[in-house]
Parts: C-alpha cells; sequence; structure tokens
C-alpha cells in the first residue's frame, strides 16, 4: 500500500471528519490518498513513534487509529501532520510487474517530501532529480540546478 502526498483535497477536515473540533480540525489539510477505500482515513506524523502507529522512515510514522487521529491534530501543527483518505494498493506481484514496465519512478524518500508546503511541485521536482536535471540536499528548500 502507499499514499498520494501531493494531492490535496478541496474537502475541509473539518467537514470529513465532523467529530473533531472544527476549529482546530480547521488548521488541517485533507489529502487524497488514493483510490482504494476512500472512506478510510489514515494520517502519518513526525515525531517519536506511539503505538498503534508504524514508523515508516525516520521520524516519520504512519497510522489508521481515528481515536490516535483525534489526538494528533489537537497536538500537530500542519507541517507535522497529514491526513489521507483511502490509499493506494497492489494486488501480489502487481506492483513489481508495473515497476519493470518502468510505470513508476523510485527515489529516496524522506520527511522534507512527505510534509512539502509545496506539494503540487513535488512530482515535478522529484521527476527532475530522478532525471538528474537538479540535485538535492537533504532539506526539501535546498537544491541546485545542474
Amino acid at each position: 500500500m502507499g499514499l498520494i502526498v501531493n494531492r490535496r483535497s478541496d474537502v475541509p477536515v473539518s467537514h470529513a471528519l465532523s467529530e473533531l473540533d472544527p476549529e482546530t480540525a480547521g488548521k488541517h489539510d485533507l489529502y487524497f490518498g488514493g483510490p482504494v477505500e476512500p472512506g478510510r482515513v489514515m494520517y502519518v506524523h513526525k515525531g517519536e513513534m506511539v503505538a498503534p502507529d508504524i514508523g515508516i522512515i525516520d521520524q516519520v510514522n504512519w497510522g489508521a487509529d481515528y481515536e490516535r487521529l483525534k489526538k494528533l491534530v489537537n497536538v500537530h501543527h500542519p507541517d507535522s501532520l497529514r491526513i489521507f483518505f483511502g490509499y493506494a494498493g497492489w494486488g501480489p506481484g502487481q506492483l513489481e510487474f508495473e515497476l519493470s514496465l518502468g510505470d513508476w519512478q523510485l527515489v529516496p524518500a524522506h520527511a522534507e517530501h512527505i510534509f512539502s508546503e509545496r506539494p503540487a511541485d513535488l512530482w515535478k521536482l522529484l521527476n527532475n532529480f530522478k532525471r538528474g536535471l537538479i540535485t538535492m540536499n537533504r532539506r526539501w528548500g535546498s537544491r541546485n540546478d545542474v
């Protein structure tokens, strides 16, 4: 499974998740995570991993526990919490097959990409990085044209 991290939704978090405090939830954006189970809510956040969340890369954790999300919304700034509806998924061997066809490009994952303030620019930036048109330091904002 995976999450599309660069598609911000037009639906406010406070409308999609009405149980959350509207003022607090209104500070966060809702992202389209993928076409599978569009009613399912998931999140990623920066910080220390706390069960039932799962660590995915250094200091970035994934979860789908709604009770935990309600707590995270109250303590996390929008630059350290992303809320998604739906996810991307593949059947057995499907992703490997798509990779062999060149349908996907792999680049190293960094928290700066996941929590980018400019998610709409992420696809172009990472494609240019993969093609060698730009070099990137670990920080999302630090890039040099080649």
